[in-house]
């Protein structure tokens, strides 16, 4: 029996008897199905102590292998090692690791959204620092360092991302016995800096609207009145409006080249009707005569080709450059959906719920939407004749000050 010295990733390391040496797969993971090996082996110290080893390997996903499929490639592996071939190379760094055996393992089971926004976090806050370091180096106490200060300079969500997205990456280092321990298996985020709660003043609102025309006011009021997020915005089709409400179905999601981008809403609670002012219905009965849409199935705000607007590209080109010469800072999507709740303080807060379609709003049959009750219409138009008169006063006060 060949006598070893123990270190974290021991390159030359030896299989010893072959107790236990067959195995067995299991699957695992909770979204993302994958067989998992496990082996047994024992080594002897220069003392003659006999140590036991749990051994593990990710063998690759469910829907990719058989049970069957999984045994044999664990044999193969076992075989490997007890012919003294050596374990996973301890030169390997982080980076290495990432892009050559857990995204493989991991992006089959991702969607395009969960996929970009992983690899954004990954190679903006963590692979820039830490990439080129080897897996076998990396330091407890400088992750949780780096860690603390992401947490003071970055949102709380990005550090959230960043614990997590690690975690799990050095846990699957772990199975596939690069490491011995994960070195943020007790990672603490730490204080993070307080949340931007941007919303726009009346004020800020009244200049908007007085100086923005056509689409670009139209869709100011659909985001304040109707409270939509981005990609129910503009995946929105003239099919859409029913009288005096709206139902949302359909949101612009993050899609692979040739896949469809549109799909449902965030959540099953998202899908549902929200309330059209008396305003916003002749707005958009005045805005439909003036595009002349071929089909209701058309977008109501689609580009040249027919697709529907890019609201990223709407954001940062058009109405962020529009609102910056206007004097008005910081306006974002979610600015707006929130100056919406603010502005509906003291209107119901079960009011505010529904046209923002919270999880909490009543569903039932998943698809089957309860109408719009006339507490939430009365509301509604309350906040539109409060800023409407909000903006007559404004109008008279500062006619030509902006120009």
């Amino acid at each position: 029996m060949v006598s070893i010295v123990k270190s974290p990733i021991d390159v030359g390391r030896r299989l010893g008897r072959n107790r236990g040496q067959d195995g067995w797969v299991e699957r695992v993971g909770k979204k993302t199905k994958k067989w998992r090996g496990n082996w047994t082996s024992y080594t002897t110290d220069a003392d003659g102590t006999e140590d036991r080893h749990h051994h593990t390997r990710t063998l690759g996903l469910c829907s990719e292998m058989s049970k069957s499929d999984a045994k044999n490639k664990l044999r193969e592996i076992i075989g490997r090692e007890s012919r003294d071939e050596v374990s996973p190379d301890s030169q390997v760094t982080f980076q290495w690791f990432w892009t050559h055996r857990y995204l493989p393992l991991m992006e089959p089971g991702w969607s395009e959204a969960t996929r970009s926004t992983v690899v954004s976090v990954m190679n903006n806050h963590f692979a820039s620092t830490f990439g080129a370091t080897k897996l076998c180096d990396l330091d407890k106490v400088a992750l949780q360092e780096h860690l603390y200060q992401l947490a003071a300079k970055e949102s709380r969500s990005v550090a959230k991302k960043v614990r997590v997205y690690v975690n799990a990456a050095l846990e699957e280092a772990v199975d596939q016995d690069y490491l011995r321990k994960n070195p943020t298996r007790k990672w603490k985020t730490g204080p993070t800096r307080e949340p931007n709660k941007r919303n726009l003043s009346p004020n800020e609102l009244c200049i908007l609207l007085t100086h923005l025309t056509g689409e670009d006011h139209l869709i100011i009021e659909l985001f304040l009145f109707t409270a939509l997020r981005p990609g129910e915005l503009f995946a929105l089709r003239w099919s859409a409006i029913e009288g005096d409400q709206l139902f949302v179905r359909h949101a612009i999601r993050r899609a692979k080249k040739g896949q469809d981008k549109i799909g449902p809403p965030k959540t099953k609670g998202s899908r549902g009707y929200v309330y059209l002012t008396r305003s916003l219905q002749t707005e958009l009965a005045h805005w439909k005569e003036l595009v002349q849409p071929g089909t209701d199935e058309a977008y109501i705000f689609g580009s040249r080709n027919g697709t529907p607007k890019d609201a990223h590209n709407y954001l940062q080109r058009n109405l962020k450059p529009l609102a910056q010469k206007l004097g008005v800072q910081e306006v974002t999507f979610q600015a707006l959906r929130r100056t919406f709740a603010t502005l509906m303080q003291g209107k119901g807060p079960k009011n505010a719920q529904t046209q923002l379609r919270h999880s909490d709003i009543a569903m039932t049959l998943g698809t089957y939407v309860q109408p719009i009750s006339e507490d939430v219409k009365t509301a509604v138009e309350s906040l539109d004749t409060d800023l409407q008169s909000i903006l007559h006063d404004f109008s008279r006060g500062s006619e030509g000050a902006v120009q």
